[in-house]
Parts: structure tokens; sequence; C-alpha cells
């Protein structure tokens, strides 16, 4: 990684070993965007080092690939994707060292991918239109990759402020060990949407055992790639379901139960009650039957026809959705390779209990790439990837507020209307 190459801490110093030119461009970049900040002391040692004032490294640099060594030699690094761009690696650099000045290093560098957009015309009198649009491509996707870099970084930085340590690859047997869950949950969510985390948790786990069991379960690498990238997906959803439900309950335009809504509920309930099984996720009935009552976030989601489903769980930007692919994939390893193992192992079937008596076989015996996971460490893996979608869906919405930078992803295949009984 260019102007990272290595980190060590010496008496509480962070030592980032710079070429002259790196340095060079590092440091007046840092310079003249924050001349006015006294906590940056940059100083330049003849050995080619950028020295900062006296900062413990702490937790911020293990969230963001900057490799460090520990006391005993080894090298550890906990980032599950590195920057591919300039722009990537200064932000992770600034967020390492100087983690108050990484708003205005992403203003600075939105700004910057936005002026080289608006510079991309074609000069006129150009004779060689097929050679100018071919570095226009190289460069878009130079900014795209850029872009990717700077939402990631960003996501990154709201881990960090809530305290919580990302996920580092996964592999072989794992124990995360304990975490804040009441972080990943009321840190990220609002009250309404924990309800609908709570399902989606329920939902992927089952009847699994206490939270604080030692319980440990095998499953492929595939099957659990799969479920992070549905939880990550679940959580962009919530995110854009909850801030409409807000914005609509703000301005007074949700629709209220009645008491004709009550009738009906009541009706189902005894319906339900004549088989036997009542269902408990029934909504209350008021304690006044004229009295209109507010419907909960989960009700709201369940007015929602095909078409809004299909639109809210759609991430609208290809930058997004080429994130997810690299975060999940720096998790748990390239998903085509792994499916394509999955396939030579389950080769053709007839039906799906076949298919899943195979897959199993196959993790018993090791045929595909398994992870072992306490059942902690699911829980963990399910909320943080929620919360990674959550946090992904408000960098879209940052970026797509100021600046006209994100590419439009493909829409969603139109489904047909839901029958309603």
């Amino acid at each position: 990684m260019a102007g990272l190459k290595q980190c060590f801490g010496v008496h509480n110093r962070i030592f980032l070993p710079l070429t002259n030119s790196e340095r060079s461009k590092v440091g007046d970049r840092v310079l003249s965007t924050h001349k006015k900040s006294a906590q940056i002391l940059p100083i330049f040692k003849k050995t080619g080092s950028l020295v900062f004032a006296s900062r413990p490294l702490g937790r911020v640099a293990r969230h963001l690939g900057v490799t460090c060594a520990s006391g005993d030699g080894e090298e550890k690094s906990l980032a599950p994707l590195k920057p591919e761009s300039p722009a990537g690696e200064f932000l992770n650099y600034i967020l390492s060292s100087e983690p108050q000045l990484f708003s205005s290093a992403v203003d600075e560098q939105l700004s910057r991918l936005s002026d080289e957009a608006e510079q991309a015309v074609a000069p006129e009198g150009s004779t060689d239109i097929i050679l100018f649009k071919r570095i226009q491509e190289v460069k878009r996707f130079q900014r795209q990759r850029a872009l990717e870099d700077l939402m990631y970084a960003s996501i990154l930085h709201k881990f960090v402020s809530l305290g919580v340590d990302l996920l580092p690859a996964l592999d072989g047997e794992l124990d995360v060990g304990s975490a804040s869950y009441k972080t990943l949950t009321e840190g990220v969510h609002s009250l309404e949407a924990l309800d609908m985390v709570k399902q989606h948790l329920n939902t992927i786990l089952g009847g699994a055992p206490p939270a604080f069991s030692n319980v440990m379960v095998k499953l492929s690498k595939l099957q659990a790639a799969q479920v992070y990238a549905a939880s990550v997906m679940f959580g962009y959803f919530l995110r854009r379901v909850d801030r409409r439900f807000q914005l609509e309950k703000a301005v007074g335009t949700l629709k209220r139960h009645t008491q004709e809504d009550d009738l009906k509920t009541l009706e189902a309930m005894f319906s339900s009650a004549e088989s036997g099984a009542i269902n408990p996720d029934y909504p209350p009935v008021g304690e006044e039957g004229s009295k209109a009552s507010l419907p909960t976030l989960k009700e709201y989601v369940a007015s929602f026809n095909q078409a809004t489903l299909s639109e809210t769980a759609h991430i609208v930007s290809l930058e997004g959705v080429t994130l997810v692919e690299r975060h999940t994939g720096a998790l748990f390893g390239s998903i085509d390779k792994l499916q394509q193992e999955m396939q030579e192992v389950v080769g053709v079937v007839e039906t799906p209990q076949e298919m899943m008596e195979k897959i199993q076989k196959a993790v018993e015996s090791d045929t595909v790439k398994t992870l072992t996971l306490a059942y902690g460490t699911q829980r963990r893996i399910i909320l943080e990837a929620v919360a990674f979608g959550s946090f992904l869906r408000d960098i879209e919405s940052d970026v797509s507020t100021e600046y006209q930078l994100l590419t439009p992803s493909p829409p969603p295949p139109q489904l047909p209307p839901r029958q309603l009984s």
C-alpha cells in the first residue's frame, strides 16, 4: 500500500515510512487542508518517516488494514478489505492517525472527484475521439473505485465511532469473543427498527442455544457468505423503510388503525383460536374502538406491494452493489470460487432434500471450505452485517445529497403483483 508500507509503535508514536514524493504529497495535503488544526504536528526526519505527535495508535488503525507490529513481532491486520485507490489509502491514513480530521478529508476527496467528473468533456475540434473516450473510460473506472473506497472508509469510520471492531477475514474455527451487542443494535437502529432486527436474527438462527452458549456449528463458507450478504441487504432495506416511515410519521401521512382494522384483527384472532393456534404477532387492539392508532414499522412494511418491496430492497448505486460484493469476498473469499466449488460437489440433483444431504456430507468431510462458529460469533456476524448495510445506505444518501457521483444500478426486475386474500 503506497504511503502505508509499515506501521509500528515506538514510545507511543506512530511511524509511517514514506518516500520523498509520498511524504510531500501527504504532508502538503494535510497541512493545506487543516492549517488551523493544532492537533496534527508532522515532523519530517532524514529517514523519510513522517512522525506525528505522541498519540497511541489504539484500536483505530486496526480497523483500516494498517498493518501493525505487535510486541512479539507478529504482524496483525483486522481489515477485511484493503483500499485500491490513492484516495482510499489517504483516507485510511487520516482515520488511523487523526480521525477528527476524517470528515474534512472526505469532503475534500468528494469535491476533487466531482471536479474531475465535470471536466471530463471532449475538447472542441478533437480528431481522436476514440482515444479520448477510452481514456475517459479508464478515468471513470478510477473515479468509481476511489468512490467505493471513500464510501468504505466512511462506513469504517461509523464503526470506529461506535467503538466496534470490524470482523477480520474469517477462516477455520472461530470465536471472536464478546462484543457489545447493545452497541450493534441500539447504537445503530431506531427503536421501531429493533423489533425487525430481532425478527431477522431469530429467523436465521432459529431455535439456537442461548447467546452465551459455547456450542459450535460447522457450515460451508458459501452458506456463511450468503447469510452475511443477505443480512447486509436486510440492513440496507431496513434503513430505507425506517427513514421513509419516520418521515411519513413526522408529516402525519401514516395510515392509522381504525375500528374497522381492529375488527378485522379480532376476526383473524378468533379464526386462529378455533384452530388451536394464536399468532402472537397480531397487532394489539386499541382500548377504545373508535380511537385510531399509528401502525408499527413491521405493519407499515407489511402494507407494501411487491413493486414497493422490490424497489426499497434495491441498492440504488452501482458503487454500493460492488462494495457489498468486495466486502463479502474479503471476509469469506471469492464468492465465485466458493460457488464453483459447491457446484462441483453437489452436481445434478433432483430435489432440494437431495441437495441439502450432499451439502451436509461435503461440510462434514471438509470437501468444501468450511467455518466452525460459536453461536455468539454467528450472532455477531449477522448484527455487524445488518449495521454495515444500514451504514451503506447512510453514506449513499450523504454522497448523493451534494454530489452527482453515484452510478445508478440496473433497476430491479418487475415482479407480478402480490395477490391479496
